[in-house]
């Protein structure tokens, strides 16, 4: 292993390219949230914070036309569920991102294969496992040195920050 190498199987599967692997990309965010609320986050994620007028002038540029009323709802509700922190400013509240994009789509993505698992339980771990033969080899025994290691305690969900 070159020093560079990722030191442990949940690294070497975090840091894989490909199907299932990398980081993660707007379509797995926008599944994680709906598309407003996607490129909300996105420009909150790329601006670090941001008003509701700054956040609606962003999602324009974007090609999209959202009132001011649509885009101040979305935000209170991102608040309401603990994505965002907010600060008063003047007349106005200034948003930002309490977790990262990678943090989101590891939380979620958990959250949708423990639902999947208590609803459909060993049919759904056989799909799992059928699906395990379309990954290179690599790939195949980090996710098999993860499972064997366990969750490492204390670990972030994001990966970005390894």
């Amino acid at each position: 292993m070159s020093a560079m190498a990722p030191s442990t199987a949940a690294d070497r599967v975090k840091g894989r390219r490909g199907r299932g692997a990398g980081p993660p990309n707007r379509g797995s965010t926008v599944a994680a949230l709906g598309p407003l609320e996607t490129l909300v986050m996105q420009t909150l994620w790329a601006r670090g914070s941001a008003t509701v007028p700054e956040i609606v002038a962003a999602v324009r540029k974007d090609g999209r036309d959202p009132a001011y009323t649509t885009v101040l709802t979305v935000v209170s509700r991102l608040h309401q569920r603990g994505l965002l922190d907010r600060a008063a400013e003047r007349r106005t509240h200034r948003y930002r991102p309490i977790v990262s994009e990678a943090a989101l789509v590891e939380q979620r993505s958990g959250e949708a294969v423990a639902a999947v698992l208590a609803r459909f339980g060993s049919v759904a771990l056989r799909q799992f496992a059928i699906r395990l033969g379309d990954l290179d080899p690599e790939t195949r025994r980090a996710l098999v040195d993860l499972a064997e290691s366990g969750p490492r305690s204390g670990a972030s969900l994001d990966p970005s920050e390894e």
